[in-house]
């Protein structure tokens, strides 16, 4: 028996994810649903789906529904959804106001679905590789984190840096990942904000595109630097100093664990491999974990409540950083 998936948004992300359920056997998506009807048109020929820029027409037959729209329509979406039971897959940031979230999660609550946030950083090989190694003790107690996140805005869509559609800038847009996965990988029950620089440097939208952000987890201190600027080089690290060794992930590529073992390092993707295939094999991770969960009768892998814990923190450090802006 095959399960009907609907892919909400024919955008970029639309895009994977239907590639990515797509290669699952016994899965057939049958409708493509954006305002955008060329948009919806085009990506619904590659499979044969129906195209529509009505939710309530797109959604008649679904079991899945991947949502790949704005942040700013979530919401609406995700109740639709839930009230006919279907199962959510949901793109990041969840939200864009804590009302949402409690929206999103009272719909969740009535309605008994699965909703798994989409973080792909939790299903990248080289962080999958880093959460068994951080388990297995390998570096020992970690003490300290630091990520740095660095994109080309030239290459990011106007979208990301309107607040009415975006709810924020890169500290909400990119950061939701970077905090999610300081949660995920290293599990603090305590978070406590050192220090916080959020900017806007670029004078492209209304929302900031540079952050700089300290945070003690329960003792191992964590910086997240991140930044969108024309022309700016690629850099996607994380590094982990433990009290026996290292680990250093370089996003989309793989890597390397130092410690009294010696040193192994390992390459994750294909060497040619562009953007969006590397994109899709965390996508493709996503879409496998919550097929697997609805399967098993099992909750959602990275579920709302879950995501809603960094999301909590993000707007924590706008409050922040806008307090230290105001001494």
């Amino acid at each position: 028996m095959r399960t009907n998936v609907v892919i909400i948004g024919a955008g970029m992300m639309g895009q994977i994810h239907a590639r990515a359920w797509a290669e699952l056997p016994d899965v057939r998506i049958t409708a493509i649903v954006d305002h955008d009807r060329t948009a919806a048109d085009a990506l619904a020929q590659r499979y044969n789906a129906l195209s529509t820029t009505s939710l309530t027409e797109g959604l008649a037959e679904a079991a899945i529904v991947s949502i790949c729209t704005p942040p700013h329509v979530h919401a609406d979406c995700v109740e639709a959804a839930a009230n006919k039971g279907i199962d959510i897959l949901l793109e990041k940031p969840a939200a864009t106001t804590v009302g949402d979230y409690e929206r999103m999660q009272n719909a969740v609550d009535r309605s008994g679905i699965r909703l798994m946030v989409g973080m792909t950083g939790r299903f990248y090989p080289e962080f999958q590789r880093a959460f068994t190694a951080l388990n297995n003790g390998t570096i020992g107690r970690p003490i300290a984190y630091a990520e740095h996140m660095h994109f080309d805005a030239s290459d990011l869509p106007d979208w990301y840096f309107q607040r009415a559609y975006a709810g924020g800038g890169v500290l909400l847009t990119n950061g939701i990942h970077s905090f999610d996965r300081i949660l995920w990988l290293l599990q603090p029950q305590k978070v406590h904000i050192l220090a916080a620089r959020v900017r806007s440097l670029g004078n492209r939208g209304d929302v900031e595109d540079f952050a700089d952000i300290v945070l003690d987890c329960d003792g191992i201190m964590c910086r997240v630097q991140l930044l969108w600027q024309p022309g700016a080089g690629a850099i996607r690290t994380v590094e982990l100093v433990g009290e026996q060794g290292t680990m250093r992930m370089e996003m989309h590529r793989g890597i390397t664990i130092t410690n009294a073992a010696g040193q192994q390092s390992e390459q994750l993707y294909p060497e040619q491999s562009d953007f969006i295939e590397r994109t899709l094999v965390g996508i493709r991770g996503e879409v496998q974990a919550l097929f697997e969960a609805r399967a098993a009768g099992a909750p959602a892998p990275s579920p709302l409540h879950e995501n809603r814990r960094a999301f909590d923190l993000i707007m924590d450090v706008y409050r922040y950083a806008q307090g230290e802006a105001n001494d």
